[in-house]
Order: C-alpha cells, then sequence, then structure tokens
C-alpha cells in the first residue's frame, strides 16, 4: 500500500514537472574545455533524477553484498532453532510415550542451538530421574540453572526438590528446599515438600518451625494441618518425656494457643506429665479441663490416673455423670477408679453399663479381667471373647486392673454381693454413694 502511495506520488510529480516546462522552455549549457554541451533542461532534470535512482540501486545492492555473511549467519541460526524446536518437541512426546532414554538424547542433541535451552535441560533431568540416573539429574538441574533469573532459580530448586522427595532422597530435598526457602520463605510449594521432607525425617523441631509458615500460607487443608499439628506436638512432647520434667514443660510453653486446644496434643502432655511422676498436676490439669471441654479423649487419660486415695477420683467421676449419665467413656472412667479404690460392685456395674453401650476392646478386657478375679470364669471368657472380636486385629491398649491381693476381696461370698448388672442411670448413682469395701 505504501509503495503503491509513493507511485502515485511520483507520478503526479512529473506530469507536474511536464506541465511546468511546457510553459517555462530553457536550456542547460556546459563548457568543458573545448567542448560545449547544450541540452534542454526538461532532459537535464531528468537525467539527474535517472541517475540518482541509479546511484540509490547500486549503493544497496553493494550493502546486500557487503552483509550477506552476516545474513548467512542469521539464516543458519535460525535454522539451527528451529531443528532444536523440533528436538524439544520431539523429546517431550518420547518422555510422554515412557521413552526416557530416547527423549534425553533428544532434547539434548540441539541444547545449545535452541533460545532456551533451560527447557531442555529440564526435559533431560526428568527423564534422568525417570531412570535413577541421580547424579546426571543434578548435572542437568544444574545447567537448567545456570544463566537463568532469580525466578528461574527458585522454579528449579522446587522442580529438584520434588524430585529428590519422589526418589525418597529426603536429605537432599531437605538441604535444596532449605535453601530456595530463604530466597523465598512465601513459596507454597517449597514449604509443603520442605513439610513432607521434614515429616519423612522425623525431624520435628524443623517441622514445628514452619507450622507458623505453613498455617499463614495455607499450605494443607484444615484437617491436614491439624494432623500435622497433633503429630508433632505429640512427637516432641514424647522426646520430652523421656528427658523429664523440664523439657516437657519447655515443648509446652512452645506450643501455640491453637495447639494446646487439641484434645489429643493434651492428652499426651497429661500422659507425658504421668510419665515423670506429676499425676497430681496431670489430674488437676484434665479436671479444670473436662470441665469447660468435654472429651472423650481426655477422658480416656483420667481413667488411667493411678492416683491415692482412688476415691477422690471416683467421687469426681461420679459427679460428671450428673450431666453426662449416658457416656460410655465416662462410664469406663468411673469404673476404672471404682476399681482403684476396691469398690468392686460398683465398679462391677459401670463398667457393664459402659459395656452395654460400646463393644471398646479395652472395655470388655478390664471387664473381663474384673469377672476373672471374680471367678466367674464363663462370662469373662465371654467378655474376652467379644473384645477380641472386635478388636479386629488391633492390638488393644488398656489400663490394667489394679494390683489387688486376694484378702482384700470379700471371702466366700463375693458372688452374693455383687450387684446385677444395671443401666438405670438412678440405680448407678444411688450405687456410687454409700462407701463399700
Amino acid at each position: 500500500m505504501k509503495r503503491l502511495f509513493l507511485i502515485l506520488i511520483i507520478l503526479l510529480l512529473s506530469v507536474a514537472a511536464a506541465l511546468w516546462f511546457e510553459h517555462n522552455n530553457g536550456y542547460a549549457l556546459f563548457n568543458v574545455g573545448s567542448w560545449t554541451i547544450q541540452m534542454s533542461l526538461f532532459i537535464f532534470v531528468g537525467g539527474l533524477f535517472a541517475l540518482w535512482i541509479a546511484l540509490t540501486i547500486l549503493v544497496g545492492l553493494l550493502r546486500r553484498i557487503w552483509n550477506m555473511p552476516t545474513g548467512v549467519r542469521l539464516w543458519a541460526g535460525n535454522r539451527q532453532r528451529i531443528k532444536a524446536r523440533e528436538k524439544l518437541v520431539g523429546g517431550l512426546m518420547l518422555l510422554a510415550e515412557g521413552r526416557d532414554k530416547d527423549a534425553e538424547k533428544a532434547v539434548l542433541q540441539r541444547a545449545g542451538a535452541f533460545d532456551m535451552p533451560m527447557l531442555s535441560y529440564l526435559v533431560a533431568a526428568i527423564a534422568a530421574q525417570r531412570q535413577n540416573a541421580w547424579e546426571a539429574r543434578d548435572q542437568y538441574l544444574a545447567l537448567a540453572e545456570h544463566g537463568g533469573g532469580a525466578r528461574a532459580q527458585i522454579a528449579i530448586g522446587v522442580l529438584q526438590g520434588q524430585l529428590q522427595a519422589q526418589a525418597k532422597q529426603w536429605d537432599q530435598a531437605l538441604a535444596t528446599l532449605t535453601g530456595v526457602r530463604e530466597r523465598a520463605p512465601k513459596n507454597r510449594s517449597a514449604l509443603k515438600l520442605l513439610a513432607e521432607s521434614a515429616l519423612a525425617l522425623q525431624d520435628w523441631e524443623r517441622l514445628a518451625e514452619l507450622l507458623p509458615d505453613l498455617r499463614m500460607q495455607q499450605v494443607f487443608a484444615d484437617a491436614e494441618l491439624e494432623d500435622t499439628e497433633v503429630r508433632t506436638a505429640q512427637a516432641r512432647l514424647r522426646i520430652a518425656g523421656e528427658q523429664g520434667l523440664e523439657p516437657i514443660e519447655s515443648v509446652w510453653r512452645g506450643l501455640t494457643r491453637e495447639q494446646k486446644r487439641l484434645p489429643a496434643v493434651f492428652a499426651l502432655y497429661a500422659r507425658s506429665l504421668i510419665s515423670v511422676g506429676q499425676a497430681e498436676q496431670a489430674e488437676q490439669l484434665l479436671r479444670k479441663r473436662l470441665d469447660k471441654d468435654w472429651d472423650s479423649c481426655l477422658l480416656a487419660v483420667y481413667a488411667e490416673l493411678d492416683i491415692k486415695p482412688a476415691k477422690q477420683l471416683f467421687d469426681v467421676t461420679v459427679r460428671w455423670l450428673d450431666n453426662h449419665p449416658l457416656d460410655p467413656d465416662l462410664l469406663y472412667a468411673a469404673g476404672c477408679q471404682a476399681l482403684r479404690a476396691e469398690l468392686w460392685d460398683i465398679a462391677r456395674s459401670y463398667l457393664e453399663a459402659a459395656a452395654s453401650r460400646t463393644e471398646r476392646p479395652d472395655v470388655l478386657g478390664v471387664l473381663g479381667d474384673l469377672y476373672d478375679r471374680l471367678g466367674e470364669s464363663d462370662q469373662a471368657r465371654e467378655s474376652y471373647r467379644r473384645g477380641l472380636m472386635n478388636a479386629l486385629g488391633d492390638e488393644s491398649i488398656r489400663p490394667g486392673l489394679p494390683v489387688v491381693k486376694a484378702t482384700s476381696l470379700p471371702e466366700a461370698t463375693v458372688e452374693a454381693e455383687v450387684v446385677q448388672n444395671t443401666t438405670d442411670n438412678a440405680t448407678l448413682s444411688d450405687l456410687a454413694r454409700p462407701s463399700s469395701g
């Protein structure tokens, strides 16, 4: 379009010039030595214009001849880039087909000719990963990272950590992703992989340090994050429990308010205190917590408490029964504490009431132990059988029956004095109040 417009302008100017020369005749005269040259002005101007066109064409031709080597090089380079792209696409197709070794060779053949060699090296690294060629994988990733910007280096670091995690190289993944986190603290992918690596290595202290960022960046779903927090806190408390009271308290003080509110964490804190001889402190904490937040997990710990006099703990469970009369976990806890207080008939009533509402193996196991001690072998075997059937192969964990000397059991009249099984709430409360031996 521009060329047509230029031609029209030239034609218009030519017509205008011809009309001007038609009304303004003249000539041009040149004296060169003994030579005299005379021509019309129109021919002279036309000759100058033709000479200018000829010179322009000549200069353009000479310039093209002069620049021909550069053009050839550009053409050859462009040709190489096209071939490199074809190799990259072909390598990706081979990788998708599962031909990893062929894919690696294909993308490396023209990697240097491609304007983005990083892509070729990344594909080669993935192909090497699938062949378990860890050293080659890391070399390709290093080549891909070389010359890339800060963002590219972070992305390649995350990919390297992911590949190392997939290969179960947790130590290497932890080191790689720690470096990525230093450069990009808010990178969600790096945080997630770092947490998975720490979890695989059971590096609970590092995982605890990551938890605030994991929550802030919403790396995990709420349920998964809570499970991670529980596992981390429990593992740290379990390790601290082997070292003494001060490490336990140090770990507990380092937990967040949300973590301390988790029943599973609080329960293990109480168990840790019990393990280092602080059962009274654990009982006070459990009692205050259960008065505000009722939870079966905490009740299970309360059922395990062995503090003298046991009658006081039993009285606490009876008080709770006023608000939770049908809770099988509370009935079980009351039965366990009644056993420790040697209230045999009351313990039997509570345990049988709990067993009528739940098929938990630990409840049935403790009830079977009581039956066995009372000489009721048939009922003991039935209780054990039910417990085993409901255990489904899992190893049941139950608080053991307190060691009781034979002389402390009623003589000869045990079966006659045991109160018959009942689930009536008023009857259970009546049984709890009189003191029995």
